[in-house]
């Protein structure tokens, strides 16, 4: 805007901005809608098919229930890090359980051994003492 125009002026340009009428509407438009309404309404007009488009495609089933089990996964997987970490349970106790629970080699053999025993060998096992 020019720095030399008055407010008047300035006021005056926004009123005939603002009366201007910017939609159009083609020409004949209004004297021919109730012609186009009422055959419409006839059905003598056709009117295109509407395409019928599925919700859901076919995998869709099969995605989702990949997609709980890797959910139930890893919520399980939480739950035990989170119960292990209540209980102050460490992997390194973990295997330090598991090592106290296997059988030595030695351990085993005498189990062995012990298994295979008749009553003979029990008899000579006392009767040496």
């Amino acid at each position: 805007m020019n720095a030399g125009m008055s407010e008047q002026e300035i006021m005056e340009m926004a009123r005939e901005r603002l009366n201007v009428n910017h939609f159009k509407t083609p020409d004949g438009y209004f004297e021919q809608l109730n012609q186009r309404i009422l055959q419409k309404i006839d059905g003598n007009v056709q009117q295109d098919a509407a395409k019928v488009v599925p919700m859901h495609k076919k995998g869709t089933r099969y995605i989702a229930i990949a997609a709980s089990v890797m959910a139930l996964f890893t919520l399980g997987s939480m739950y035990n890090a989170f119960i292990r970490h209540e209980k102050g349970i460490s992997d390194k106790t973990t295997a330090v359980a598991v090592q106290q629970q296997t059988m030595s080699s030695d351990a085993f053999e005498l189990a062995a051994d012990y298994t295979m025993c008749d009553n003979d060998d029990i008899m000579a096992f006392l009767i040496e003492e």
